[in-house]
Formats: C-alpha cells, structure tokens, sequence
C-alpha cells in the first residue's frame, strides 16, 4: 500500500488520481493523468494553483498533454520512474539526473517540509535525489468539521449482550392484569479522537461534530454539534436510565420479562477539514487531519416477554439472572415489548 502514505517504498507505485501525503498532512504528491508527477500544499490539487514542486514544470519531464493512464514506481534497483500507459518513460532518475548513483531498495519520501527524497532506508543523509523545494505553515491549522467513513467503522463488539432484568409475571386471576415493569440500569458510554496525522494542533480541538453509534446493528452518527475535545484523551460518561414498560398479562398465564441491551465498541476513521497559512502561498489553503474515532456506547433498550405458563422449569430463574443462568431463553420465543 502507497496511496495515501508519506513513502513508495521498493517496488510500489501509485497510478493516475493516487497521491502521497506527508505525515503531518500538509503536503500531497500527486500522480496526475497528463503524466505530471505534482506536490501540492494541502489539499490544494483539487482546483487551487498552488503546486510547490512537479516533474514538468521543475524538473524537465517529458509532459504529455493527453490525459491516461500514468503511473510512478520506485523500482528495486533506486530508480524512480513515470510512464505512460504504454510503458513509456516521461520522467525518471536515470535519464533526467543521470549522475546519480542508485541504491538498491531506496525509498522515495514525501516528507512533513514538502520536500521529496529518494534514499535507501528512507535516511535523509543518504539521500541520492531531492526535489529541494519545502514550505510550512506560518500559524497553528484552522479545524472545522468533522466527517466519518462509516463504511470502514468496526463494530468490535457485535454479540456482547448485557441483562438487566429478568422478572417473573404471574397472572393467577380471571382478568387480564397490565403490570408496569421498572427497569433501571446504567448507560455507559465513552469517545475518544486518536489522530493518525503528525501535525500538532494545539491542546484542544473544537469542531462541528456528531457523534457515531449503532442502531439496529447499522453505524449512525448522531446529530451535528459543536464538541471540544483533546486528541488521544478519553471522554467518558455515565447516565442512569429508569423506563416503565406496561406489560398485559392474560387471564391465568404466566409470563417471564427480561431487558437486555447490547454494548458495542466502535472505532471509525475520520476526516477533520480545515485552513491553513502557508509561507509560500497568498491565501489560507485546505487541509485536513485524519484519524480513528473510538467510541463504547450502547444500543438502545430491548424488553421482550416469554409465555412460560406451560414451562414450569423456567418459573424457577431468579430475577437479574445472566442470560447463560436461565435455561436455554435464547432459543425460546420471545416477543418485543415496547419500550418508551
């Protein structure tokens, strides 16, 4: 893997619309479909001139005006080198610095200045090549929103089940009887922001933000908000929940009522978008920090009911018994309550 990382390391490449980032995310290298190998500030390449450095325009690569297929490989043998989709070179080490000497298993590192090296073991004082261009950010990165990918969240928890309540109702009359079954329990939920990118941004962070959770076993993010929060610290609460659910019981049945919810551990990367001031451009630039959000939380509350009238040996589990203490219940047919 290359895409998206601050090294091509021996023999990986990236292809038109891939990019290297620096590890503090200032910076993007990016191989682009005219065959022009650029590195941008920020995240600048998407429509805004501000290139630092480029194959073409720097380094007298041959430029082809069509739009392709391109690709740049660091080879084993420490060439580095971009060719077109038929296989032609339009820009390499050997042919456009041919007095360097190659290092077998080099790397080639987009590094946190936005300068670009080639080295072997990526040591910047063994470096054979270097695009000698570097810039910096003259005050601290302006953050704003967060956005989740929830199509790669990890729910880390799918089958931990907790019971909070397991009662016995018992209707020996003629009538039906509706017994109002109080479940109180304890809602523990915590967040934690890991930062993936390099970049120090200061003590404390405060973005516009919703917060991720699970509903019906789908990732969700909750309502957007403005949340202050430190990089790698854990926010954790505690709350507790107290909901009266009305059960009807039929005329001499007996009916056994439990309350369950499911924790889930989540870790979700994000994306944080944001401005920042580079030395060598005008105007405030976009960027953003990347990251794993780490959440525990749980799902909402799940009262169900079992008819055990004709079941006397489920009679006897005792009340705030586990799951795994009460026969087998989980194969049994329980039926959902509704719960405020």
């Amino acid at each position: 893997m290359a895409h998206n990382e601050h090294v091509l390391r021996s023999g990986e490449s990236i292809s038109t619309g891939q990019w290297l980032r620096s590890k503090n995310g200032l910076f993007q290298a990016v191989m682009q479909e005219d065959g022009n190998f650029c590195i941008y500030r920020g995240d600048s390449y998407y429509g805004v001139q501000s290139g630092l450095w480029s194959t073409k325009t720097s380094d007298g690569a041959t430029y082809f005006t069509e739009n392709g297929f391109h690709n740049i490989n660091m080879q084993p043998d420490g060439n580095l080198v971009i060719r077109n989709q038929g296989g032609a070179a339009v820009w390499a080490l050997s042919t456009n610095h041919p007095q360097i000497k190659f290092i077998r298993d080099s790397l080639a590192i987009l590094y946190d200045d936005g300068n670009f090296a080639v080295a072997p073991q990526g040591e910047w004082k063994l470096r054979v090549f270097h695009s000698g261009v570097t810039d910096k950010i003259e005050e601290d990165v302006e953050l704003h929103k967060v956005s989740y990918d929830l199509e790669n969240a990890i729910d880390g928890t799918p089958g931990v089940v907790k019971t909070v309540l397991i009662q016995e109702l018992n209707n020996p009359t003629d009538l039906t009887q509706v017994t109002t079954v109080s479940v109180t329990y304890t809602e523990t939920k915590s967040s934690t922001w890991n930062e993936t990118t390099t970049l120090t941004v200061g003590a404390s962070v405060t973005v516009e933000t919703g917060i991720p959770y699970v509903a019906e076993g789908k990732v969700e993010v909750s309502t957007e908000a403005s949340q202050s929060f430190e990089f790698g610290e854990t926010t954790e609460t505690s709350k507790e929940l107290t909901f009266l659910v009305p059960v009807a019981v039929p005329p001499k049945r007996c009916y056994l009522a439990r309350s369950t919810y499911r924790q889930f551990k989540l870790q979700v990367p994000f994306k944080i978008a944001g401005e920042a001031k580079f030395e060598g451009y005008e105007n405030k630039l976009p960027v953003h920090i990347e990251g794993v959000y780490e959440g525990i939380g749980c799902e909402k509350l799940r009262t169900e009911y079992l008819d055990i009238t004709t079941s006397p040996e489920l009679k006897l589990a005792p009340v705030g018994a586990n799951l795994a203490d009460a026969g087998d219940l989980d194969r049994c047919d329980w039926h959902p309550l509704p719960t405020p």
